[in-house]
């Protein structure tokens, strides 16, 4: 009996930088960039108006995680 699933493709370093230009297109970047300035301003807004500087340093820590995230951890 033969297998179900066969994989045939072969991986090449072409494939490979083919699907980094799909994966780091202009709509991605533009998506991370917001992310990272909308928690940045938080952060701010969160140790100038309520003096809150370790909840600031966790959200921005956050921000930045979420913001590299995709990058590296995909």
């Amino acid at each position: 009996m033969e297998s179900l699933f066969v994989n045939n493709i072969k991986q090449t370093k072409e494939m490979y930088i083919e699907m980094n230009k799909a994966y780091t297109s202009a709509s991605r970047v533009v998506y991370l960039l917001a992310v990272i300035v909308i928690y940045g301003i938080l952060a701010f807004s969160l140790a100038y108006f309520n003096y809150n500087y370790i909840g600031a340093a966790i959200i921005g820590a956050l921000g930045i995680l979420l913001c590299f995230y995709p990058c590296f951890f995909c």
